[in-house]
């Protein structure tokens, strides 16, 4: 079971990856279509059946879990749990109830839960059991090696083993590494778990490759909270285009009311940043609570940014259309309908 305020979806996507291309036969429920494997679930064979396991509202303490994943803690869904503490606890529970557990060393809410319940950790932290050294990111993706140490040797003899990945970021680099060592959980050598990402080419809405639109590349990505929007704007840069044009799209009132001012560095690698009304996902609207809380911020904490407020995407893809140029790399952020715009701006590139 893979868990974590983010990066479930991806890391899930690659266990499933890797454990069937180790014929281990698995079997896979994650949110989002999974390209190389045809679906987003399937029963499997005999083998792991991998879960993307959703602490949103507590559900994923209800599944029995052999191996548990932790990518990271971070305040999220405190409308369900009442405080950060109560969710803290509900991530130790979810650790404590399985066999193996498989946590990130980089992320301080996830390496203080690692030291309680005792985990096998991963991370470029020199203290991982798992370390990664040497990512290298370039047009294509991203290549990196893995140092193992103690238990997390088994397999591979201590040596580095390197990983070859066609997406890119650091946070990818991550959300890999969690697969890799989740696999040899399963039995499955780390050099093996290792070379069968090679194939890996992402999974829906998550820094997705959305083709052109005046000469500029789009890329769309489920980012909806800040550590998210700050992992996808460093992804973008790796691309190397011109200029990296940023859209981001709030995600839920109460999301917004309680974090909306956290995104205020998030936009810091971006070179122009719009940012649109929330998008509801079926909540009602909240007094004062509007995309312009996120806007306010980033220009409190940076007035230079170049940044604007566009209610909505009708706004938005007339903006674009005047701004954008060949060249450009322009990322659509958010869980909500922006991931429309794409579609949109490629067919009036077309006319």
């Amino acid at each position: 079971s893979v868990a974590g305020t983010h990066g479930k979806t991806t890391t899930s996507a690659m266990l499933a990856t890797v454990l069937d291309a180790a014929g281990a036969k698995p079997g896979w429920v994650v949110g989002a279509p999974i390209p190389g494997l045809g679906r987003s679930a399937a029963w499997g064979g005999d083998g792991p059946l991998v879960v993307e396991a959703d602490e949103s509202d507590g559900t994923f303490l209800r599944l029995d879990t052999d191996v548990a994943v932790v990518t990271n803690v971070e305040p999220d869904h405190l409308e369900h749990y009442g405080g950060f503490e109560a969710l803290v606890d509900a991530f130790r529970t979810f650790l404590t109830a399985a066999e193996h557990r498989v946590v990130c060393a980089d992320d301080p809410g996830a390496a203080d839960l690692a030291r309680e319940v005792g985990a096998v950790t991963y991370g470029t932290d020199a203290a991982a059991d798992v370390r990664i050294v040497d990512v290298d990111s370039s047009g294509h993706g991203v290549t990196f090696r893995l140092v193992p140490g103690g238990a997390a040797a088994a397999g591979s003899g201590g040596e580095p083993v390197p990983v070859e990945l066609q997406v890119h970021g650091l946070h990818n680099v991550r959300n890999a590494t969690a697969a890799i060592v989740a696999a040899t959980r399963t039995g499955v050598p780390l050099a093996e778990a290792a070379a069968a990402l090679r194939g890996y080419v992402g999974v829906a809405r998550r820094f997705e490759p959305r083709g052109e639109a005046f000469g500029a590349t789009l890329v769309d990505d489920y980012a909806h909270l800040p550590t998210e929007v700050a992992a996808a704007i460093a992804a973008g840069r790796e691309l190397g285009g011109r200029r990296l044009v940023a859209v981001f799209q709030p995600h839920r009132y109460s999301r917004t009311e309680a974090h909306g001012r956290d995104f205020a560095s998030a936009f810091t690698g971006a070179d122009l940043v719009a940012i649109t009304d929330v998008y509801s996902a079926g909540e009602a609207p909240r007094p004062g609570v509007s995309g312009k809380l996120v806007l306010d911020a980033i220009l409190d904490a940076h007035p230079a940014t170049q940044a604007a407020y566009l209610p909505s995407l009708d706004d938005v893809v007339t903006w674009l259309r005047q701004t954008l140029r060949p060249g450009d790399v322009c990322l659509t952020l958010g869980a909500g309908d922006l991931t429309t715009v794409p579609t949109r701006l490629v067919e009036l590139s077309r006319k």
